[in-house]
């Protein structure tokens, strides 16, 4: 079951996540958080130097080059602290009148940012081999625990610094996350950056000494360790794929109402915001709920700003699995789960590097473990955070070239991960897919074939190149109704598919709400029963802001007649759709019982 999604999919969903505040990628490098990998990741995805992608960091200017080679401390006191993370973490060009002022500066490591699929994170580790290979067909109990008290030591921006510029960044991630051991120079060089009676080989996490953590061990430190491949074996061991039945739904419902103000009036977390409680829709403990959160109140669950929030997801989530039981389907996005932030504090891009990505995943996979072992049909989505779509390509034909050199070989990496973890659906593309090649920089002036092509070439291209490595099923996403000429969208082809899930974003009121519909499946009818597919609903909300906010339109009051409504609409198609989950608001008990008598309760 499923509770929020980040709303970089389909219309605005009013999903509260951490990364809504992140930079416009159009204005940073394709890979800006964390530089070479201590992480060991699959060898197979790693791409070789010569396609490395194009970067928007202007890495032709050789200025940058001059500085990053030298002395971190140096620069430091020469640029300041904030200018010298600018040129070497943050990749901006210097001047050149500070590249003079450094010129007395020291040769140091290296801290240039790898691009993407550079051969710069080359160096696997101990369970690169496990990875590739079969899950032990015995796995090691769960059960390993890790006696330690209080928590463990995390670096702050500073201490991360001055340890990457001691021994550098690979050589801590790898001795922080058990890797391996430090050598006596390594203690000695990262001496300088510890204190009170902190050595380096006694910063390693505790978790990484054991062989198979328990997940809820792992899942209560996710922010702050990673586990590796190898320890996640015992568990991958026990998982199995599920039969998708013939009829999936998931509910993913806000505990407790949730609006989302125009957004000119706002921007990030601060659109989200806690509008009211109604314990009358659910039978649990709303109460009880709310104590078990990290979240001291419901107004800080609404804002989303908070440590935490990312577990709050989970157990809320958890309490929507016991209000309607019947549904079987489960899907919480990868990017709702950290990391969130890189060890200098600052926001990670996306696409994420090849460390982040790998990262991610091995966070992103204790949920899914946790989700299978608790019965559901489980779904990988790396959807991507909103604003951050755009990529570092001028043209179309550049756009195809990112997606080979790029962008298939970090999902080659998915694939390979869902089906590790066994996962029924899997979605490789990071958001729709014709609003993915609209939100692209040339997208505006390029003609309507040139569009339609890009969206082709990436749905074809994308699915051809994971489908070696993953057995279950790959569902597209798609959003055909676009204000600029919907028509030309009904011609993309999904022939190779057996299913594509279509968002449905009504507003306004019922009236306009038929009107969307109408057109809305009268196109999804033409594309399914051309193609051969079935069909699903990946989301379906009521978004307050598009009903209250555009109309009027009292929800408490109308909610449940109008998803009544959709709901006999959509079930009189001549392909009815295999899945349906609803996602936002709940208005009403009125509205609460529509959707599970005509929804949940659907053979």
């Amino acid at each position: 079951m499923f509770l929020l999604v980040v709303s970089g999919c389909g219309g605005s969903s009013e999903t509260a996540t951490p990364e809504t505040t992140v930079v416009p990628a159009e204005t940073q490098a394709p890979t800006t958080s964390g530089a070479s990998s201590g992480t060991a990741t699959p060898e197979t995805t790693v791409v070789p130097a010569e396609t490395q992608a194009p970067t928007t960091s202007g890495a032709t200017n050789d200025l940058r080059g001059l500085v990053t080679h030298l002395d971190v401390e140096c620069l430091d006191r020469v640029l300041g602290v904030s200018r010298t993370d600018e040129i070497v973490y943050g990749g901006n060009q210097p001047t050149a009148a500070e590249v003079t002022a450094v010129s007395g500066c020291p040769a140091g490591e290296s801290h240039t940012e790898p691009e993407f699929g550079s051969d710069h994170e080359a160096g696997h580790d101990s369970d690169a081999s496990w990875f590739d290979s079969e899950p032990p067909e015995d796995p090691v109990s769960p059960g390993d625990t890790v006696e330690f008290h209080g928590t463990p030591w995390t670096p702050s921006p500073d201490d991360a610094r001055c340890l990457y510029a001691a021994i550098g960044e690979k050589a801590f991630r790898a001795i922080y996350q058990g890797e391996r051991i430090p050598s006596p120079s390594e203690v000695e060089g990262a001496q300088q950056c510890l204190h009170g009676g902190l050595t380096l080989d006694a910063v390693v996490h505790p978790l990484s000494e054991a062989e198979c953590p328990p997940l809820d061990h792992l899942e209560m430190h996710r922010r702050d360790y990673a586990p590796r491949w190898d320890q996640l074996a015992c568990h991958v061991g026990n998982l199995s794929r599920l039969e998708i039945p013939p009829f999936r739904t998931s509910g993913r419902f806000h505990p407790v109402l949730i609006v989302k103000a125009p957004a000119n009036t706002c921007s990030g977390a601060l659109c989200q915001s806690f509008a009211g409680v109604n314990p009358d829709i659910w039978r649990g403990d709303i109460d009880s709920l709310l104590h078990s959160m990290e979240a001291r109140t419901w107004e800080e669950y609404g804002q989303s700003e908070y440590d935490g929030r990312d577990r709050d997801l989970v157990t809320a989530m958890r309490f929507t699995d016991e209000e309607f039981p019947s549904a079987n389907a489960s899907m919480i996005p990868m990017a709702d789960f950290p990391p969130y932030i890189d060890e200098l504090h600052r926001l990670i891009e996306y696409p994420q590097s090849d460390y982040w990505h790998d990262r991610a995943l091995r966070v992103y996979a204790i949920h899914i473990i946790q989700r299978k072992l608790s019965g559901y049909i489980t779904w990988l989505v790396n959807f991507w955070p909103p604003g951050q779509l755009e990529t570092p390509t001028s043209n179309p034909e550049e756009f195809r070239s990112w997606i080979d050199e790029v962008f298939v070989t970090q999902k080659i990496h998915e694939a390979k991960v869902a089906e590790l973890l066994e996962v029924e659906l899997f979605t490789p593309w990071p958001i729709e897919i014709e609003r993915f090649v609209l939100a692209q920089r040339w997208a505006e002036t390029s003609s309507d074939q040139d569009l339609l092509g890009a969206a082709q070439y990436l749905l074809d291209t994308v699915s051809n190149g994971v489908r070696p490595y993953f057995d279950g099923r790959i569902v597209p996403h798609s959003y055909v109704h676009h204000e600029r000429d919907s028509q030309i969208w009904r011609e993309l082809s999904y022939a190779d598919f057996e299913e594509v899930t279509f968002n449905l974003f009504p507003e306004c009121n019922q009236q306009e709400t038929d009107e969307y519909l109408q057109g809305q499946l009268s196109l999804i009818d033409e594309i399914v029963n051309r193609d051969q597919l079935t069909w699903s609903i990946g989301e379906m909300e009521l978004g307050h802001h598009r009903f209250t906010g555009l109309c009027g339109t009292n929800l408490a009051d109308q909610a449940d007649e109008i998803h009544g409504a959709m709901l006999d609409k959509i079930f009189e198609q001549s392909v009815a759709p295999v899945g349906i989950s609803v996602l936002g608001n709940l208005y009403s008990v009125d509205h609460r019982d529509v959707l599970e008598e005509r929804l949940f309760f659907r053979e």
